[in-house]
C-alpha cells in the first residue's frame, strides 16, 4: 500500500504525520532520534494492517532505551512519542489506545520541559493536534481550549514551519474558521519541506494541503 491509499485510509494518523519537521537535528540525535522517525514511517507504509504491531513494539523497545540512556534530548522524547501515537493508532483494544495516547501525551509534554523548540516547535503543535482529535473527560485527555493555548505556543515558537500552520489550520477548520483556516493552509503549502529519504512522502504532504485547501475554496 503507497502513502496515498494509506492517507485516505487512515487520515487520523497520517494527518498527525504528514506535517513533521525534517529539518536539521541536533548532531547528536541526527542518526538515532530522526532514524527512529524514519523507521516508524517504513514500518506505517510498508508493513499490512494487522503485522505491524510486532515492529512498532520492536522499535518502541529500541527506542526508549535510547530515551533512558539520553533522557536530556528532546527529540529522543518526541521519536518515543511518535511512537506510541502510532502504536495506539493500530489497537483494536480501545482502552489499550488510550492508555498508549497518554503515554504520547506525556512524552510530547516532556520534550517540551526539556527544550519546546526542538524540531522547530513540532512537539508542541504535534501535541495540540492530539488535543483537537481525543475525546473529551472522562473518555480521554481531549480538550479545544488546551488545543488552542498548544497550537498558538507553536507558531510563538516558529511560525515559518509547514507543520505548525497545517496543525493550527486543522483547528481553525474543525472550528469552521474556514477563512483564517486558509491563510494558515495557504502558507503551509509554500513551507513544505523537501522529503529526499522519503520518495512521495512530500508529495503526500502536499495532497493532504490542497486537499484541505480546495474543501475551504468549495465553500465560498
Amino acid at each position: 500500500m503507497n502513502l496515498k491509499q494509506r492517507a485516505s485510509k487512515n487520515l487520523f494518523i497520517l494527518s498527525l504525520l504528514l506535517f513533521i519537521n525534517f529539518g536539521p537535528l541536533n548532531a547528536q540525535t541526527l542518526p538515532t532520534a530522526q532514524g527512529f522517525i524514519e523507521d516508524l514511517f517504513d514500518i506505517y507504509l510498508t508493513i499490512p494492517d494487522g503485522q505491524q504491531i510486532e515492529s512498532f513494539e520492536k522499535l518502541m523497545l529500541e527506542a526508549e532505551q535510547y530515551k533512558e540512556l539520553n533522557p536530556e534530548l528532546a527529540e529522543a522524547w518526541i521519536a518515543c512519542a511518535l511512537i506510541h501515537t502510532l502504536y495506539a493508532g493500530d489497537q483494536i483494544n480501545p482502552l489499550k489506545a488510550a492508555k498508549e495516547f497518554k503515554v504520547a501525551r506525556d512524552q510530547f509534554s516532556q520534550s517540551i520541559e526539556l527544550d519546546a523548540s526542538a524540531m522547530k516547535g513540532y512537539a508542541t503543535a504535534f501535541l495540540g493536534r492530539l488535543y483537537t482529535m481525543m475525546p473529551g473527560w472522562p473518555v480521554s485527555y481531549g480538550s479545544d481550549r488546551k488545543s488552542k493555548q498548544l497550537l498558538q505556543q507553536a507558531l510563538d515558537i516558529d511560525a515559518n514551519t509547514m507543520s505548525n500552520n497545517a496543525y493550527y489550520g486543522e483547528y481553525l477548520l474543525d472550528n469552521k474558521l474556514y477563512q483564517e483556516a486558509l491563510e494558515y493552509f495557504q502558507k503551509a503549502k509554500t513551507l513544505a519541506p523537501p522529503a529526499e529519504n522519503m520518495p512521495n512522502l512530500e508529495a503526500a504532504i502536499l495532497m493532504n494541503i490542497e486537499s484541505r485547501i480546495t474543501r475551504i475554496i468549495e465553500r465560498q
